[in-house]
Protein backbone atom coordinates (compact mmCIF):
# COMPACT_ATOMS: atom_id res chain seq x y z
CA UNK A 1 0.00 0.00 0.00
CA UNK A 2 2.73 2.43 0.73
CA UNK A 3 4.67 2.01 -2.45
CA UNK A 4 1.14 2.70 -4.25
CA UNK A 5 0.82 5.95 -2.19
CA UNK A 6 4.68 6.79 -2.81
CA UNK A 7 3.55 6.49 -6.77
CA UNK A 8 0.73 8.73 -6.73
CA UNK A 9 2.52 11.16 -4.40
CA UNK A 10 5.78 11.32 -6.38
CA UNK A 11 3.80 11.52 -9.73
CA UNK A 12 1.92 14.50 -8.27
CA UNK A 13 2.87 17.26 -11.16
CA UNK A 14 2.96 20.50 -8.26
CA UNK A 15 5.66 18.65 -6.60
CA UNK A 16 7.39 17.72 -9.16
CA UNK A 17 7.62 21.18 -10.23
CA UNK A 18 8.76 22.65 -6.64
CA UNK A 19 11.15 19.77 -7.04
CA UNK A 20 9.94 18.01 -3.94
CA UNK A 21 12.36 15.09 -3.12
CA UNK A 22 10.52 11.70 -3.90
CA UNK A 23 8.95 10.12 -0.84
CA UNK A 24 10.08 7.04 -0.43
CA UNK A 25 8.14 4.38 1.92
CA UNK A 26 11.15 2.87 3.28
CA UNK A 27 12.32 6.06 5.06
CA UNK A 28 8.87 7.23 6.03
CA UNK A 29 7.36 3.83 7.30
CA UNK A 30 6.47 3.75 11.27
CA UNK A 31 6.38 0.23 12.71
CA UNK A 32 3.82 -0.43 15.51
CA UNK A 33 6.97 -1.44 17.73
CA UNK A 34 4.41 -3.35 20.04
CA UNK A 35 3.63 -6.07 17.51
CA UNK A 36 7.36 -5.98 16.76
CA UNK A 37 7.61 -7.10 20.64
CA UNK A 38 4.75 -9.49 20.45
CA UNK A 39 6.39 -11.59 17.48
CA UNK A 40 9.11 -11.64 19.72
CA UNK A 41 7.53 -13.20 22.34
CA UNK A 42 5.66 -15.65 20.22
CA UNK A 43 8.86 -16.65 18.89
CA UNK A 44 10.38 -17.52 22.68
CA UNK A 45 7.14 -19.18 23.49
CA UNK A 46 6.69 -21.16 20.35
CA UNK A 47 10.61 -22.29 20.01
CA UNK A 48 10.64 -23.44 24.34
CA UNK A 49 6.45 -24.66 24.20
CA UNK A 50 6.02 -27.36 20.96
CA UNK A 51 2.75 -27.73 23.01
CA UNK A 52 -0.62 -26.70 20.22
CA UNK A 53 -2.72 -23.78 21.08
CA UNK A 54 -5.97 -24.77 22.91
CA UNK A 55 -8.84 -23.51 24.28
CA UNK A 56 -12.52 -23.21 25.20
CA UNK A 57 -13.26 -23.49 21.43
CA UNK A 58 -11.17 -26.34 20.73
CA UNK A 59 -13.00 -29.70 19.70
CA UNK A 60 -13.30 -32.37 22.58
CA UNK A 61 -11.09 -35.04 20.37
CA UNK A 62 -7.89 -32.35 20.17
CA UNK A 63 -8.13 -31.53 23.42
CA UNK A 64 -7.90 -35.13 24.53
CA UNK A 65 -5.09 -35.82 22.17
CA UNK A 66 -2.81 -33.01 23.45
CA UNK A 67 -3.85 -34.51 27.13
CA UNK A 68 -3.02 -37.52 26.40
CA UNK A 69 0.55 -36.64 24.67
CA UNK A 70 1.14 -34.71 27.87
CA UNK A 71 -0.11 -37.34 29.87
CA UNK A 72 2.26 -40.33 28.01
CA UNK A 73 5.53 -38.38 28.58
CA UNK A 74 8.22 -40.69 30.61
CA UNK A 75 9.45 -39.55 33.81
CA UNK A 76 12.63 -39.45 32.61
CA UNK A 77 11.77 -36.57 30.21
CA UNK A 78 11.02 -33.27 30.99
CA UNK A 79 7.44 -32.16 30.62
CA UNK A 80 6.27 -29.08 28.57
CA UNK A 81 5.00 -27.29 31.62
CA UNK A 82 3.93 -24.35 29.57
CA UNK A 83 1.19 -26.80 27.74
CA UNK A 84 0.41 -28.41 31.21
CA UNK A 85 -0.56 -24.91 32.60
CA UNK A 86 -2.60 -24.11 29.05
CA UNK A 87 -4.78 -27.35 29.26
CA UNK A 88 -4.95 -27.21 32.84
CA UNK A 89 -6.57 -23.51 32.45
CA UNK A 90 -8.78 -24.97 29.31
CA UNK A 91 -9.85 -27.75 31.75
CA UNK A 92 -10.75 -25.22 34.44
CA UNK A 93 -12.77 -23.20 32.28
CA UNK A 94 -14.37 -25.75 30.19
CA UNK A 95 -17.57 -26.32 32.84
CA UNK A 96 -19.26 -23.96 35.58
CA UNK A 97 -18.98 -26.80 38.06
CA UNK A 98 -14.69 -27.07 37.60
CA UNK A 99 -14.95 -23.08 37.64
CA UNK A 100 -16.85 -23.30 40.79
CA UNK A 101 -14.83 -25.85 41.89
CA UNK A 102 -11.76 -23.47 41.95
CA UNK A 103 -12.95 -21.02 44.18
CA UNK A 104 -14.42 -23.40 46.55
CA UNK A 105 -10.59 -24.39 47.20
CA UNK A 106 -9.82 -20.69 47.55
CA UNK A 107 -12.62 -19.78 49.63
CA UNK A 108 -12.00 -22.73 51.72
CA UNK A 109 -8.61 -21.20 52.51
CA UNK A 110 -10.17 -17.86 53.56
CA UNK A 111 -9.73 -15.81 50.42
CA UNK A 112 -12.08 -13.15 50.13
CA UNK A 113 -12.29 -12.82 46.37
CA UNK A 114 -11.30 -16.12 44.50
CA UNK A 115 -9.83 -16.14 41.04
CA UNK A 116 -10.20 -18.36 38.17
CA UNK A 117 -7.43 -19.26 35.87
CA UNK A 118 -6.79 -17.27 32.68
CA UNK A 119 -6.97 -18.65 28.76
CA UNK A 120 -4.30 -18.11 26.36
CA UNK A 121 -5.54 -15.39 23.45
CA UNK A 122 -4.01 -16.07 20.27
CA UNK A 123 -5.72 -12.34 19.52
CA UNK A 124 -4.73 -10.76 22.69
CA UNK A 125 -1.26 -9.46 23.30
CA UNK A 126 0.73 -11.20 26.72
CA UNK A 127 -2.35 -13.68 26.98
CA UNK A 128 0.45 -16.43 27.29
CA UNK A 129 2.26 -13.77 30.22
CA UNK A 130 -1.18 -13.37 31.96
CA UNK A 131 -1.95 -17.11 32.24
CA UNK A 132 1.49 -18.07 33.62
CA UNK A 133 1.44 -15.42 36.28
CA UNK A 134 -2.04 -16.48 37.57
CA UNK A 135 -1.95 -19.96 37.43
CA UNK A 136 1.47 -19.42 39.60
CA UNK A 137 -0.43 -17.16 42.07
CA UNK A 138 -3.15 -20.18 42.22
CA UNK A 139 -0.69 -22.75 42.25
CA UNK A 140 -1.09 -23.90 46.01
CA UNK A 141 -4.44 -24.74 45.19
CA UNK A 142 -4.32 -26.42 41.37
CA UNK A 143 -3.23 -29.78 42.77
CA UNK A 144 -6.63 -30.80 45.14
CA UNK A 145 -8.10 -29.06 42.03
CA UNK A 146 -7.13 -31.75 39.09
CA UNK A 147 -7.03 -34.70 41.93
CA UNK A 148 -11.18 -33.66 42.95
CA UNK A 149 -11.63 -32.85 39.00
CA UNK A 150 -10.30 -36.78 38.45
CA UNK A 151 -12.48 -38.24 40.81
CA UNK A 152 -15.63 -37.00 39.12
CA UNK A 153 -14.56 -38.94 35.89
CA UNK A 154 -15.38 -42.51 35.41
CA UNK A 155 -13.41 -43.72 32.45
CA UNK A 156 -10.27 -44.89 33.92
CA UNK A 157 -7.88 -43.97 31.09
CA UNK A 158 -8.99 -40.09 31.66
CA UNK A 159 -8.95 -40.07 35.08
CA UNK A 160 -5.17 -40.66 34.68
CA UNK A 161 -4.36 -38.36 31.70
CA UNK A 162 -6.15 -35.93 34.36
CA UNK A 163 -4.11 -37.00 36.90
CA UNK A 164 -0.92 -36.22 35.12
CA UNK A 165 -1.94 -32.31 35.05
CA UNK A 166 -0.66 -32.31 38.67
CA UNK A 167 2.46 -29.85 38.17
CA UNK A 168 5.71 -30.43 40.50
CA UNK A 169 8.13 -28.05 42.67
CA UNK A 170 10.42 -28.02 40.19
CA UNK A 171 8.15 -27.28 36.88
CA UNK A 172 6.38 -24.34 38.69
CA UNK A 173 10.29 -22.92 39.61
CA UNK A 174 10.45 -23.13 35.51
CA UNK A 175 7.24 -21.73 35.43
CA UNK A 176 8.60 -19.03 37.51
CA UNK A 177 11.64 -18.60 35.48
CA UNK A 178 9.57 -18.30 32.13
CA UNK A 179 7.09 -15.54 33.57
CA UNK A 180 10.50 -13.11 34.28
CA UNK A 181 12.06 -13.82 30.66
CA UNK A 182 8.52 -12.86 29.32
CA UNK A 183 8.31 -10.07 31.54
CA UNK A 184 10.83 -7.80 30.43
CA UNK A 185 8.75 -7.82 27.23
CA UNK A 186 5.65 -7.07 28.56
CA UNK A 187 7.45 -3.85 30.45
CA UNK A 188 8.72 -3.09 26.94
CA UNK A 189 5.66 -2.84 24.98
CA UNK A 190 4.28 -1.10 27.20
CA UNK A 191 6.35 1.85 27.78
CA UNK A 192 5.29 2.77 24.55
CA UNK A 193 1.56 2.33 24.59
CA UNK A 194 0.47 5.08 26.23
CA UNK A 195 -2.82 6.93 24.48
CA UNK A 196 -2.11 10.18 25.99
CA UNK A 197 1.75 11.40 26.03
CA UNK A 198 4.55 10.75 22.92
CA UNK A 199 6.12 7.84 22.76
CA UNK A 200 8.09 7.66 19.84
CA UNK A 201 11.15 8.72 21.65
CA UNK A 202 10.81 5.45 23.83
CA UNK A 203 10.50 3.45 20.61
CA UNK A 204 14.71 2.74 19.84
CA UNK A 205 15.71 2.85 23.76
CA UNK A 206 12.98 0.16 24.45
CA UNK A 207 14.10 -2.34 21.82
CA UNK A 208 17.49 -1.56 22.67
CA UNK A 209 17.12 -1.96 26.68
CA UNK A 210 15.16 -5.44 25.97
CA UNK A 211 17.55 -6.70 23.32
CA UNK A 212 20.28 -6.09 26.30
CA UNK A 213 18.55 -7.72 29.07
CA UNK A 214 17.52 -10.81 26.78
CA UNK A 215 21.38 -10.95 26.23
CA UNK A 216 22.74 -10.88 29.46
CA UNK A 217 19.69 -13.81 30.40
CA UNK A 218 20.73 -16.02 27.32
CA UNK A 219 24.58 -15.63 28.76
CA UNK A 220 23.79 -17.09 32.46
CA UNK A 221 23.16 -20.65 33.56
CA UNK A 222 20.16 -20.29 35.34
CA UNK A 223 18.74 -19.68 31.60
CA UNK A 224 20.50 -22.51 29.61
CA UNK A 225 17.45 -24.30 29.39
CA UNK A 226 15.71 -21.36 27.12
CA UNK A 227 19.02 -20.20 25.36
CA UNK A 228 17.41 -21.68 21.82
CA UNK A 229 14.04 -19.45 22.74
CA UNK A 230 15.83 -16.40 23.73
CA UNK A 231 17.78 -16.22 20.68
CA UNK A 232 14.73 -16.83 18.37
CA UNK A 233 12.90 -13.44 20.23
CA UNK A 234 16.27 -11.88 19.66
CA UNK A 235 16.55 -12.68 16.33
CA UNK A 236 13.44 -11.13 15.36
CA UNK A 237 13.59 -8.02 17.04
CA UNK A 238 17.34 -7.60 15.44
CA UNK A 239 15.30 -8.00 11.96
CA UNK A 240 13.12 -4.79 13.11
CA UNK A 241 15.21 -2.90 14.10
CA UNK A 242 18.01 -2.66 11.70
CA UNK A 243 14.25 -1.78 9.73
CA UNK A 244 13.20 0.96 12.05
CA UNK A 245 16.66 2.71 12.95
CA UNK A 246 17.19 3.97 9.05
CA UNK A 247 13.50 6.00 9.58
CA UNK A 248 14.51 9.09 10.37
CA UNK A 249 11.52 9.94 12.64
CA UNK A 250 12.84 7.47 15.13
CA UNK A 251 16.86 9.55 15.35
CA UNK A 252 14.78 12.96 15.80
CA UNK A 253 14.02 12.77 19.43
CA UNK A 254 12.09 15.44 20.65
CA UNK A 255 12.17 15.09 24.18
CA UNK A 256 13.89 17.30 25.81
CA UNK A 257 15.62 14.98 28.70
CA UNK A 258 16.93 12.60 26.73
CA UNK A 259 17.80 13.84 22.62
CA UNK A 260 20.60 11.80 20.99
CA UNK A 261 22.02 10.67 24.61
CA UNK A 262 21.18 7.52 24.19
CA UNK A 263 22.79 6.88 20.67
CA UNK A 264 25.51 7.99 22.09
CA UNK A 265 25.70 5.70 25.01
CA UNK A 266 24.48 2.75 23.47
CA UNK A 267 25.56 3.10 19.69
CA UNK A 268 29.23 2.28 18.19
CA UNK A 269 31.97 4.89 18.38
CA UNK A 270 31.29 6.82 14.94
CA UNK A 271 27.36 5.94 14.26
CA UNK A 272 26.46 8.69 16.75
CA UNK A 273 28.10 11.19 14.49
CA UNK A 274 26.12 9.91 11.35
CA UNK A 275 22.78 10.44 13.67
CA UNK A 276 23.68 14.12 14.09
CA UNK A 277 24.63 14.69 10.71
CA UNK A 278 20.60 13.13 9.72
CA UNK A 279 19.60 15.40 12.43
CA UNK A 280 21.62 18.03 11.11
CA UNK A 281 20.21 18.23 7.27
CA UNK A 282 16.59 17.77 8.62
CA UNK A 283 16.86 20.57 10.68
CA UNK A 284 18.60 22.66 7.57
CA UNK A 285 15.23 21.68 5.65
CA UNK A 286 12.99 22.74 7.92
CA UNK A 287 14.93 26.31 8.78
CA UNK A 288 14.79 26.60 5.27
CA UNK A 289 11.26 26.37 4.40
CA UNK A 290 10.39 27.96 7.60
CA UNK A 291 12.80 31.21 6.21
CA UNK A 292 13.12 31.18 2.80
CA UNK A 293 13.66 35.14 2.74
CA UNK A 294 16.84 34.79 4.38
CA UNK A 295 19.96 36.23 2.55
CA UNK A 296 22.21 33.35 0.43
CA UNK A 297 25.21 32.31 2.07
CA UNK A 298 28.64 34.04 0.63
CA UNK A 299 29.89 32.17 -2.28
CA UNK A 300 33.39 32.34 -0.38
CA UNK A 301 34.46 30.90 3.12
CA UNK A 302 36.67 32.95 5.32
CA UNK A 303 40.19 31.66 6.19
CA UNK A 304 41.38 30.41 10.01
CA UNK A 305 42.94 34.00 11.13
CA UNK A 306 43.11 32.66 14.77
CA UNK A 307 47.11 31.97 14.42
CA UNK A 308 47.93 34.42 11.43
CA UNK A 309 49.52 37.92 11.73
CA UNK A 310 49.04 40.77 9.69
CA UNK A 311 52.66 40.13 7.81
CA UNK A 312 51.37 36.74 7.08
CA UNK A 313 48.70 38.21 4.88
CA UNK A 314 50.69 40.74 3.15
CA UNK A 315 53.10 37.20 2.13
CA UNK A 316 51.93 35.82 -1.76
CA UNK A 317 52.81 32.44 -2.49
CA UNK A 318 55.76 33.47 -4.74
CA UNK A 319 58.07 34.95 -1.47
CA UNK A 320 56.18 32.27 0.99
CA UNK A 321 59.41 30.37 2.14
CA UNK A 322 58.18 26.77 2.52
CA UNK A 323 55.86 26.39 -0.74
CA UNK A 324 54.87 23.12 0.76
CA UNK A 325 53.31 24.11 3.94
CA UNK A 326 49.64 23.91 3.82
CA UNK A 327 47.04 26.25 4.24
CA UNK A 328 45.00 27.17 7.37
CA UNK A 329 41.46 25.28 7.51
CA UNK A 330 38.88 27.35 6.14
CA UNK A 331 36.10 28.12 8.68
CA UNK A 332 33.13 28.44 7.47
CA UNK A 333 30.98 32.27 7.55
CA UNK A 334 28.90 32.74 10.25
CA UNK A 335 26.19 33.68 7.81
CA UNK A 336 26.80 30.41 6.13
CA UNK A 337 25.08 28.62 8.50
CA UNK A 338 21.98 31.11 10.47
CA UNK A 339 20.41 28.11 11.54
CA UNK A 340 23.63 25.87 13.31
CA UNK A 341 23.68 28.53 16.60
CA UNK A 342 19.72 27.31 17.11
CA UNK A 343 19.91 23.22 16.62
CA UNK A 344 23.46 23.24 18.67
CA UNK A 345 21.53 25.56 21.74
CA UNK A 346 19.21 22.56 21.75
CA UNK A 347 21.22 19.39 20.95
CA UNK A 348 24.12 20.55 23.60
CA UNK A 349 21.73 22.18 25.67
CA UNK A 350 20.93 20.24 29.54
CA UNK A 351 16.93 20.53 29.33
CA UNK A 352 14.76 18.51 31.95
CA UNK A 353 11.50 18.38 32.65
CA UNK A 354 10.02 19.89 35.67
CA UNK A 355 8.05 17.44 37.95
CA UNK A 356 4.46 16.71 36.35
CA UNK A 357 5.37 18.48 32.97
CA UNK A 358 4.70 16.67 29.85
CA UNK A 359 7.03 16.99 26.91
CA UNK A 360 3.87 18.60 25.23
CA UNK A 361 3.96 21.70 27.53
CA UNK A 362 7.67 22.10 27.61
CA UNK A 363 7.94 22.51 23.93
CA UNK A 364 5.01 25.14 24.13
CA UNK A 365 7.25 26.88 26.49
CA UNK A 366 9.71 26.96 24.44
CA UNK A 367 8.58 27.47 20.96
CA UNK A 368 9.67 30.97 20.91
CA UNK A 369 13.37 30.33 21.66
CA UNK A 370 13.72 27.13 19.73
CA UNK A 371 11.02 27.52 16.79
CA UNK A 372 12.61 25.50 14.29
CA UNK A 373 13.09 22.52 17.06
CA UNK A 374 9.11 23.71 18.03
CA UNK A 375 8.09 23.37 13.93
CA UNK A 376 9.73 19.60 14.15
CA UNK A 377 8.07 19.17 17.35
CA UNK A 378 4.87 19.44 15.96
CA UNK A 379 5.15 17.17 13.43
CA UNK A 380 7.12 14.57 14.98
CA UNK A 381 5.53 14.52 18.52
CA UNK A 382 2.34 13.19 16.86
CA UNK A 383 3.60 9.82 15.45
CA UNK A 384 2.77 7.25 17.84
CA UNK A 385 4.91 4.43 18.51
CA UNK A 386 2.64 1.92 18.15
CA UNK A 387 -0.94 1.42 16.42
CA UNK A 388 -2.33 0.16 20.28
CA UNK A 389 -4.26 3.28 20.64
CA UNK A 390 -5.75 2.71 16.99
CA UNK A 391 -6.73 -0.81 18.02
CA UNK A 392 -8.34 0.49 21.29
CA UNK A 393 -11.18 2.53 19.25
CA UNK A 394 -11.62 0.01 17.14
CA UNK A 395 -12.17 -2.53 20.08
CA UNK A 396 -14.79 0.08 21.71
CA UNK A 397 -16.71 0.47 18.25
CA UNK A 398 -16.78 -3.55 17.80
CA UNK A 399 -18.49 -2.75 21.37
CA UNK A 400 -20.56 -0.17 21.11
CA UNK A 401 -21.96 -1.53 17.65
CA UNK A 402 -23.77 -4.55 19.01
CA UNK A 403 -26.35 -6.80 18.02
CA UNK A 404 -29.09 -4.54 19.25
CA UNK A 405 -27.62 -1.59 17.80
CA UNK A 406 -26.20 -2.57 14.43
CA UNK A 407 -28.54 0.14 12.62
CA UNK A 408 -26.89 3.00 14.02
CA UNK A 409 -25.21 5.57 11.52
CA UNK A 410 -21.94 6.44 11.11
CA UNK A 411 -22.30 10.18 12.75
CA UNK A 412 -24.27 8.63 15.93
CA UNK A 413 -21.44 5.70 16.47
CA UNK A 414 -18.62 8.93 15.72
CA UNK A 415 -20.38 10.96 18.30
CA UNK A 416 -20.80 8.60 20.94
CA UNK A 417 -17.27 6.99 20.72
CA UNK A 418 -16.13 10.35 21.16
CA UNK A 419 -18.37 11.22 24.31
CA UNK A 420 -16.99 7.54 25.58
CA UNK A 421 -13.88 8.76 25.31
CA UNK A 422 -14.13 12.54 26.88
CA UNK A 423 -15.90 10.41 29.52
CA UNK A 424 -12.80 7.87 30.32
CA UNK A 425 -10.27 10.77 30.03
CA UNK A 426 -12.64 13.25 32.65
CA UNK A 427 -12.47 15.96 29.78
CA UNK A 428 -16.25 16.89 30.45
CA UNK A 429 -16.64 19.00 32.79
CA UNK A 430 -19.76 21.15 34.41
CA UNK A 431 -21.27 22.69 36.92
CA UNK A 432 -24.17 20.97 39.09
CA UNK A 433 -27.37 21.67 38.24
CA UNK A 434 -28.63 24.39 40.94
CA UNK A 435 -31.99 23.03 41.52
CA UNK A 436 -30.61 19.75 42.34
CA UNK A 437 -28.25 21.18 44.99
CA UNK A 438 -30.85 23.57 46.81
CA UNK A 439 -32.76 20.27 47.03
CA UNK A 440 -30.03 18.05 48.16
CA UNK A 441 -29.06 21.10 50.91
CA UNK A 442 -32.94 21.95 51.48
CA UNK A 443 -34.06 18.38 52.00
CA UNK A 444 -37.37 18.47 53.05
CA UNK A 445 -39.43 15.01 54.35
CA UNK A 446 -43.38 15.04 53.56
CA UNK A 447 -45.37 12.99 55.78
CA UNK A 448 -46.91 11.43 53.46
CA UNK A 449 -50.66 12.02 54.98
CA UNK A 450 -49.14 10.44 58.68
CA UNK A 451 -50.49 11.30 61.73
CA UNK A 452 -47.58 10.76 63.56
CA UNK A 453 -45.44 13.04 61.36
CA UNK A 454 -43.42 15.78 63.29
CA UNK A 455 -42.24 18.68 61.20
CA UNK A 456 -38.94 18.96 63.56
CA UNK A 457 -38.15 22.49 62.06
CA UNK A 458 -41.28 23.63 62.47
CA UNK A 459 -40.80 22.39 66.09
CA UNK A 460 -37.84 23.88 66.81
CA UNK A 461 -38.96 27.36 65.51
CA UNK A 462 -42.16 26.90 68.10
CA UNK A 463 -39.97 26.29 70.69
CA UNK A 464 -38.08 29.62 69.89
CA UNK A 465 -41.32 31.49 70.18
CA UNK A 466 -42.55 30.53 73.41
CA UNK A 467 -41.82 32.71 75.87
CA UNK A 468 -42.32 31.97 79.97
CA UNK A 469 -44.80 34.38 81.65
Amino acid sequence: MLTWFSRKLNQNKRRQDAKVPKWTPAKRQIRCLAHIINLATQAVISTYSKTPHVDTETSPDDLNSTLNDLANVTATVERDEIGVVCVLAVKARSSAKRTALVKQLQEKDGVKIPLNLLLDMKVRWSSTLAMLKRAYDLHEYLTDFVLKMSLDEPNAEKRRALRELCITPEEWQRVHTFIKILSHADAAQHSFSSETNPTLAHALPSLEKLNKTWTALAGKDKYSRYHDAINDGLTKISSYYNKASNVDAYLVCMHPSMKTEVYRKRWAEGLDMDVREKIEKLFKERWRALNPTSPPPPSRPLRNQGSQSRYDLDISDDESGTPNTPSPPLMPHPSATPWLREMNSYLDGHDELEEGQSVVTWWGIHSRRLPTWASLARDYLAIMASSVSSERAFSAAGILISKRRNSLKADIVEALSILKSFLDHDMIFRDQDVTSAWEFENEVEEDDSDPLWVDEDASDNDDDDFVVE
